[in-house]
């Protein structure tokens, strides 16, 4: 949370995913999806750490939700097909993949405004909530999605032109992320951690790793 209390999960149980809540010391845990969200696949915390917005399988197709820390409050955030939430820093608006696009909200739901005219997934804010950052095969070039980068209005569309980018992470410093790249089509995959400049799209590896995930501290 950025507050630094609690954690969010999701929890695989059989066929469901689930969006839970654990105290740092892992001593309480909440549910906090319901009971009819089925697989869960991406969250987001509110900057304020009081609510979080996920999304969930309803009615045949995948929707994002709303909850309060507590627990209260659950329900759905918009009523249009959308996964993958991400709370711009400012806490102002949310930013989500669809199938033919990246959208943003504003922080009750409304104002819905497509940014894409392709699809993409896993959208990301500068930590100044100017750009955002997201994922797509547009290129038309292999089978691993491309690093892509826009203002926050739609405006400045770009491929940063790292090619099997799989997740991307700010850093504290406005201009670079650090990306996984690489192929994980194979048996153990070849990913690398790349220190990417967005603006000259240089970037040089760190780490190499065979486990596609990534965060990075404050």
């Amino acid at each position: 949370s950025p507050q630094g209390g609690s954690i969010g999960l999701l929890a695989h149980t059989g066929d469901e995913t689930r969006l839970q809540i654990v105290d740092v010391r892992g001593t309480t845990s909440k549910d906090l999806s319901g009971p009819n969200a089925g697989r869960v696949k991406g969250f987001s915390w509110a900057p304020d750490g009081q609510d979080l917005l996920f999304d969930a399988a309803t009615d045949s197709r995948r929707e994002i939700w709303r909850v309060s820390a507590d627990g209260s409050g659950l329900g759905r955030f918009t009523n249009f097909t959308g996964q993958e939430p991400s709370w711009s820093p400012d806490g102002q608006r949310i930013a989500f993949a669809s199938e033919d696009g990246i959208y943003v909200v504003d922080r009750a739901g409304t104002n819905l405004r497509r940014l894409t005219t392709f699809s993409g997934s896993r959208p990301s804010w500068s930590p100044d909530s100017q750009r955002i950052l997201f994922l797509s095969k547009a290129s038309g070039e292999g089978t691993a999605p491309d690093l892509w980068s826009m203002n926050a209005d739609g405006a400045n569309q770009k491929r940063v032109g790292v090619a099997g980018c799989w997740m991307v992470a700010w850093t504290d410093r406005p201009n670079f992320v650090l990306c996984i790249a690489g192929s994980a089509m194979s048996t153990v995959p070849a990913m690398h951690v790349l220190d990417l400049d967005l603006e000259t799209a240089a970037g040089f590896s760190i780490v190499s790793l065979s486990e596609p995930t990534l965060s990075w501290t404050k």
